[in-house]
């Protein structure tokens, strides 16, 4: 008897959460039903973190009572201050961030009471004090003198000043504070699902937040970010990103900062992200990582076909026309990437895990073609026709396949290709006899079918495309 095995929790339903929703099927993340990307355009953290404690946002005297009480329990008490001193400097400031909650559980006077009324004021004391410790801890890292919070100062600009000595210009402040808000709440994930397993023991909520950062710290969750601080370090230079990138592709490497386990077609913090990116490098007039990300993105595009189109990933349009077509009987991706894989099983495909060097771009594409088909011959059937679609070309649709195939068929054609309308090859598509498949000469019977759709490679070809054309 055989088990079915979830890993990391997946599919697993362990608990409900009001606080907030992620809705891959429109791209989003909600807070108490609130657009993330909205708050960070009309909102700052404080009324944010006033919103998911609270379950509203506040008007303003709730906010001037909220901000009143997490600035005046801003500063640590002197053990913290010296526990922090004694830290060794080469420690992580997650690791920072988990002991310095953990020692203000010690000193709570409410720690044991775990009323709401009580939780609620932990919950803001933690919130005020920890950017404290992390900015002391960042200091003395630089063998720098401690500056203790001001109380006329917002979290965003304190924290700054705490680190820096002073505060930046507002456009950076602005940055740091959207920043804030969309890190702010994912629905059920694992530091989430950590705090909630401890508390479910009647445990206390220092110690629930303590194991929250400790798993928040991974590379899985929260410290993914972290990891693609480190990828831009590696690279350097734009000069240097395309060599990069290519080489990790080719390695089968995993490129962090593309992809999430939950959002299927982009994650919706992104552009929001990506905007205030571009503000601050505009700012300190140091476009250098962003050129870099324009890159590396520009090669995610081309080379993996998961980039998001009218809110799906490339890959799911290709499949959807093979789906939708009359004709085609069978829908199979050759693929050896792992995410492309999970998107074509989601999206009703079967998979063909092929060799990793037919990927390699010297490699002729007829190669993984023979490939795929000989697999299917010797394990499942033996195809009349194969049709070999590219799946960064999502404006094809069901109606012009069959249409291709049936002028395939009607004019007995050994191999039929896709021309765009000046009569150049576009490779949208491929049709072809099974046995032609694998012969290695042109056919005299090869014919050319237009089909004037656009291959997207950049960003600009996304948005040139969605502009255009409305798929749904």
């Amino acid at each position: 008897m055989s088990e079915d095995i979830k890993k990391g929790l997946l599919g697993i339903v362990v608990d409900e959460t009001e606080v907030s929703k992620v809705m891959p099927e429109i791209n989003s993340l909600t807070y108490r039903g609130y657009a993330a990307q909205d708050l960070c355009e009309y909102c700052k953290f404080e009324e944010v973190a006033y919103l998911i404690l609270n379950k509203d946002l506040p008007n303003t005297i709730q906010l001037k009572k909220f901000e009143k009480e997490e600035r005046g329990n801003r500063d640590l008490s002197k053990e913290l201050y010296s526990a922090i001193k004694q830290m060794p400097k080469k420690s992580h400031p997650m690791d920072v961030a988990r002991t310095a909650v953990s020692i203000m559980g010690l000193e709570d006077k409410e720690t044991t009471d775990s009323s709401p009324e009580a939780n609620m004021r932990k919950a803001i004391r933690i919130l005020a004090k920890t950017p404290t410790a992390l900015a002391a801890f960042y200091r003395l890292r630089k063998s720098k003198k401690i500056i203790k919070p001001k109380k006329n100062l917002n979290i965003a600009e304190n924290f700054f000043y705490m680190c820096f000595g002073k505060v930046p210009q507002k456009e950076i402040v602005k940055a740091f504070d959207v920043s804030l808000i969309l890190y702010a709440e994912h629905s059920f994930n694992v530091s989430t699902f950590t705090a909630r397993t401890i508390t479910s023991s009647l445990s206390d909520i220092h110690g629930a937040i303590t194991g929250a950062i400790a798993s928040l710290k991974g590379p899985l969750h929260g410290g993914a970010n972290e990891e693609v601080m480190h990828m831009m370090n590696k690279i350097k230079s734009p000069n240097n990103a395309l060599k990069w990138i290519n080489n990790a592709l080719d390695k089968k490497e995993v490129v962090m900062g593309f992809g999430h386990r939950v959002y299927k077609s982009g994650d919706s913090r992104v552009p929001t992200m990506r905007e205030y990116f571009g503000k601050v490098a505009k700012i300190k007039k140091d476009k250098k990582f962003e050129k870099i990300y324009d890159i590396v993105e520009k090669v995610m595009i081309e080379r993996k076909n998961i980039y998001p189109i009218w809110g799906k990933p490339m890959l799911y349009w290709a499949i959807k026309a093979a789906k939708e077509s009359e004709h085609i009987t069978d829908v199979w991706v050759t693929t050896e990437d792992e995410e492309i894989k999970s998107i074509a099983i989601e999206c009703g495909a079967k998979v063909h895990e092929r060799d990793p060097k037919l990927s390699e771009d010297h490699v002729y594409k007829m190669a993984a073609i023979r490939e795929a088909t000989s697999f299917i011959e010797r394990n499942y059937y033996k195809p009349e026709i194969v049709v070999s679609l590219q799946a960064n070309s999502p404006e094809m649709t069901a109606q012009v396949l069959d249409n291709a195939i049936e002028s395939f068929i009607i004019n007995d054609r050994n191999e039929l290709i896709s021309v765009d309308k000046g009569l150049m090859m576009n490779a949208a598509f491929r049709i072809m006899k099974n046995w032609y498949v694998y012969q290695r000469e042109l056919s005299t019977k090869t014919g050319a079918f237009i089909c004037d759709v656009e291959d997207v490679h950049t960003i600009e070809d996304v948005k040139r495309i969605e502009k255009r054309t409305t798929r749904n």
